[in-house]
C-alpha cells in the first residue's frame, strides 16, 4: 500500500495519477481532488497542527457523500433507460446489489485503487476494511463529478459497471430484500421495518424460527401492516422470506 506523510508540501505524484487514469479511464486534472478522494480520515493526524484542527480536514468523508448520490443517480437512470418494462421494485433490487458496500470494495480491489488509499499508521500494513475501500471508491465518484461534472461521471460509471448493468435481472434473483424493503419504507414513511418471531420450533440444535415483518403507517398512530410469516432456520433468512412476502404483496417484485 502507498502511504504519504501529509504536510503543506505534500503533492501527490504524476505516476498515481496514470494509474487512477488506467484504473478508472479517467484523467484527474487537479492533483487534490484525487489526493483528498484516497484520503482516509485515519491519515488526519498525519497532518500539520492547522489540518488536525480544522473544520474540514482534507479526507474523503465529504466526498463520499457526495459520490454516493452521484453513483445512485447514475445508476438509477441506466437502468430506467436500459430496462424500459421493469417494475420499480426490481430496478430497485439491481440498483441496491450494484451500489452495496461490497460491491463497491470488490470493484475498488479489482481496479488496484486499494492500493492508492492513503491511510494513517494505525492501518498501514493491514487488509483494509470493506468500508474504507467502498468509501474510497465513492469518493473517486465525487471527485470526477466536482472537477467535470455530471456527463463525465456517467461515462466512468457505466464503463466500470457495465458488466454488473448486464446481468443486472440475474443479480435481482440473488437480492437482499430487506434491504429493498428498508428503502422502500424509509422513503414512503421515513420509518424502517419491524421484524418480529411470532413463534420458535423444533429441536435446539436445529430450530424452526417464523418471522413477520411489520410496516409503519403513515403516522405515528396508525397501525402497522404485518406480512409473513417467513420460516427459516436462522433469524436472518426467515426475515429475508418475510420481506419478500411484503414485497410481492405490496407488487414492488414479481
Amino acid at each position: 500500500m502507498l502511504f504519504w506523510k501529509k504536510d503543506k508540501k505534500t503533492i501527490l505524484r504524476d505516476e498515481l495519477r496514470q494509474v487512477v487514469k488506467k484504473c478508472t479511464g479517467y484523467g484527474f486534472r487537479k492533483k487534490e481532488l484525487l489526493h483528498q478522494a484516497l484520503t482516509h480520515s485515519s491519515a488526519r493526524e498525519e497532518g500539520d497542527e492547522a489540518e488536525k484542527h480544522s473544520g474540514l480536514p482534507h479526507i474523503n468523508e465529504r466526498m463520499e457523500f457526495l459520490g454516493d448520490a452521484v453513483l445512485g443517480l447514475v445508476i438509477s437512470e441506466i437502468l430506467y433507460t436500459k430496462f424500459p418494462l421493469m417494475n420499480e421494485g426490481k430496478m430497485s433490487v439491481i440498483k441496491s446489489n450494484i451500489v452495496s458496500r461490497e460491491s463497491l470494495a470488490q470493484k475498488c480491489l479489482a481496479l488496484g485503487l486499494d492500493k492508492l488509499i492513503i491511510v494513517g499508521k494505525g492501518i498501514k500494513g493491514r487488509a483494509l476494511p470493506v468500508s474504507v475501500l467502498a468509501n474510497a471508491m465513492e469518493a473517486v465518484f465525487g471527485a470526477i463529478f466536482l472537477e467535470s461534472g455530471y456527463k463525465d461521471a456517467v461515462k466512468v460509471i457505466t464503463k466500470m459497471f457495465a458488466d454488473d448493468i448486464a446481468t443486472g435481472e440475474e443479480t435481482a434473483l440473488h437480492s437482499n430484500y430487506k434491504a429493498i424493503l428498508q428503502d422502500h419504507s424509509q422513503h414512503r414513511f421515513a420509518r424502517v421495518p419491524n421484524y418480529r418471531v411470532v413463534k420458535q420450533s423444533g429441536p435446539k440444535h436445529k430450530p424452526i424460527f417464523e418471522v413477520m415483518v411489520f410496516l409503519p403507517g403513515k403516522s405515528q398512530d396508525e397501525d402497522q401492516t404485518s406480512f409473513g410469516p417467513g420460516i427459516g432456520n436462522d433469524k436472518k433468512s426467515a426475515e429475508q422470506l418475510a420481506a419478500k412476502m411484503a414485497l410481492e404483496h405490496l407488487g414492488l417484485i414479481h
